[in-house]
């Protein structure tokens, strides 16, 4: 009788050792769901943002370019303009 209950007290520590593992595993795997969570967030905020960067940038160089035929002048400057607002686009998505 009198050695049970010791027998019983290393196995009730295993237990909640094993417990206090799991809950730490739970609040673990949670904090990481949350986190995946988070960043698919940003990312999609950032691809939205570039979205509409680039689509404010279309109206902008279509507006240019009819300035510029307008004015008489040749699209060829205008494609300057546009690899450096593409190389900027870039940047911005990196």
């Amino acid at each position: 009788m009198g050695g049970e209950p010791a027998a019983r007290e290393p196995a009730s520590d295993a237990n909640r050792g094993d417990d206090r593992t799991e809950r730490s595993l739970d609040a673990l795997r949670d904090e990481n769901e949350r986190l995946r969570e988070r960043l698919a967030e940003r990312k999609h905020e950032q691809r939205r943002i570039v979205d509409r960067y680039e689509t404010l940038l279309d109206a902008a160089r279509t507006d240019a370019e009819r300035e510029a035929t307008a004015e008489g002048d040749t699209p060829a400057g205008t494609a300057t303009d546009r690899s450096t607002v593409e190389r900027l686009l870039d940047r911005i998505v990196r």
